[in-house]
């Protein structure tokens, strides 16, 4: 039977000027994807083991990851803590709604 999961976006994010903000990267096999967890206590967690100072877990939508992907040419998504709570499963921007839409 298939697990359904709720999932309520966040990113780890902080502001480093007036205009400008850095958000948590990494990269996948080469490729630069942007981590989102996929609860505010799985981005509480990690937020504990980054170490970067001023860094907040903050909620987004789909069009707010869509933005922050495309401002920084990104096209992949990495959802962080899909398998209870541990892991890193990624997704291309565009099928994002539909995983977003699915878990739900």
């Amino acid at each position: 039977m298939d697990e359904i999961y709720r999932i309520s976006p966040y990113v780890l994010r902080r502001d480093v000027g007036t205009d400008r903000e850095e958000v948590v990267v990494a990269e996948v096999d080469g490729v630069q994807a942007l981590i989102v967890c996929v609860s505010e206590e799985i981005a509480d967690s990690l937020l504990c083991v980054t170490y970067v100072d001023g860094m907040e877990a903050t909620p987004v939508t789909l069009r707010e990851i869509e933005l922050l992907c495309e401002s920084r040419e990104l096209c992949l998504v990495g959802l962080f803590g899909l398998d209870n709570g541990e892991g890193l499963d990624l997704f291309a921007l565009e099928t994002l709604a539909m995983v977003l839409e699915d878990a739900v």
